[in-house]
């Protein structure tokens, strides 16, 4: 059976006759009265359309797909990768009679903008309803605690996406960096009940660092999901932008970092910046290198240096970048090394860094290498390695795409459970 079945039919056998993620979707703000609208709706995929079709008065569009799951994946029953300019959803809502106050119908994501169709209205540019309470912006507020429990990774104490989380634990990490992706609540309630550490990023692949307007449009997007997440106590760092490598308009690449690092300090002053993982360092708290040599001795020389040949290029073209001195230096992504598992149902040519080890135990000794240059290195602080599973177009995973092992548990787990060598 080819993995993407797999995948498919396990999910169907564990919500049959339920629906999916039935859990609350923000774990702290959670209400008595609610009705979750995850579960089959209908769809209508508009592809190659420059003006949309009007389908308000349908009483059903031509596919089902299951929400919450995005139909670019095969879990919400479609599995469409291509790109989707526009996307038409209808369901039916039975709404409980003893509901009589103002109802609040909430998404919790869509695709950038949402026009919202109610018996065939339209309420764009209005609330369809809502909710308020006393706000004191600014204000910082005590609470007194008698005999707190502080949260930590080893006493993950809360007063009151698990699996992919226990697979990362059994591998030996203690945390992630949740790469170019806003993880919804519910994860990060499971890494908080886990002790589970994560660095929490934004999708800012293609947002546009060099204009004024794809900052201004980052920044507002950025707020809100700083302003979400800011009481999870599992998340330890933020990761706004990814490898910003650009050297064109660098006086507005580096305005956008800039103006990136303050307000995210701005929000939340308790937990380090570290603006852009890779790519420019024009403002942060953190200084992290990229590098996937395959070698111990090319992985170390760029650890040391703080920069390979493309970093150095892009902190000489910022004239305001900032010292590396003083930093903490981290290893935001290295290892990457290709296996192909031949029953994954991923095609050969799927890709990884460098040459792939000829079989598992080359593998691993490779592993071992890069993983003991990296904590041989003084002064380095931490690394992510890349990665937990294979994605679509990549094999470098410990894991298979459906969450499968792929090597030896124990000797991964020991490798990646190793303390440096250096205070």
């Amino acid at each position: 059976m080819m993995p993407s079945a797999m995948l498919t039919l396990l999910f169907a056998a564990a919500v049959a006759g339920d629906v999916p993620r039935p859990e609350y979707p923000r774990p702290q703000f959670v209400r008595d009265q609610w009705q979750n609208l995850n579960g089959t709706w209908t769809c209508e995929l508009e592809t190659d359309k420059a003006e949309p079709t009007d389908h308000r008065d349908t009483k059903g569009l031509s596919q089902p797909i299951t929400v919450p799951f995005c139909p670019e994946s095969r879990l919400s029953g479609i599995g469409h990768t291509g790109f989707i300019p526009r996307i038409w959803y209808h369901r039916v809502l039975e709404i409980p009679a003893e509901w009589t106050e103002r109802i609040l119908l909430h998404f919790g994501g869509v695709a950038y903008h949402c026009d919202c169709f109610i018996d065939s209205l339209l309420d764009a540019g209005r609330e369809v309803s809502s909710v308020s309470a006393p706000q004191a912006n600014g204000v910082s507020l005590s609470l007194e605690v008698p005999d707190p429990k502080p949260w930590s990774p080893e006493s993950p104490h809360l007063y009151d996406l698990r699996q992919g989380i226990e697979l990362a634990q059994a591998a030996g990490f203690n945390g992630a960096r949740l790469h170019q992706k806003v993880f919804e609540p519910r994860f990060h309630s499971w890494a908080d009940r886990l002790g589970y550490l994560t660095w929490s990023e934004a999708a800012s692949w293609g947002c546009g660092a060099a204009k004024p307007e794809g900052r201004d449009n980052f920044l507002r997007e950025w707020r809100k999901i700083v302003e979400r997440d800011r009481n999870y106590p599992s998340i330890i760092a933020w990761t706004p932008w990814n490898e910003v490598w650009a050297t064109d308009n660098e006086a507005q690449i580096a305005r956008t970092l800039r103006d990136t690092c303050a307000l995210t300090r701005a929000l939340d002053p308790t937990r380090p910046v570290h603006t852009s993982s890779g790519g420019a360092h024009v403002a942060t708290d953190i200084w992290s290198v990229h590098c996937y040599d395959q070698t111990a001795a090319g992985l170390t020389a760029v650890i040391k240096a703080g920069e390979d040949a493309t970093l150095a290029k892009v902190q000489r073209a910022h004239a305001e970048a900032v010292p590396r001195v003083g930093l903490p230096l981290f290893v935001g992504e290295f290892g990457g090394i290709k296996w192909h598992t031949p029953d994954s149902g991923a095609p050969p040519e799927n890709w990884g860094y460098g040459d792939a080890p000829k079989n598992k135990e080359e593998f691993l000794r490779r592993l071992d290498d890069l993983v003991n240059a990296v904590l041989a290195v003084p002064g380095c602080a931490g690394y992510c390695y890349t990665q937990l599973t294979d994605v679509e177009q990549e094999v470098n995973g410990i894991y298979t795409y459906d969450r499968r092992e792929k090597f030896d548990m124990p000797r991964i787990r020991a490798a990646f459970s190793r303390e440096p060598g250096h205070q």
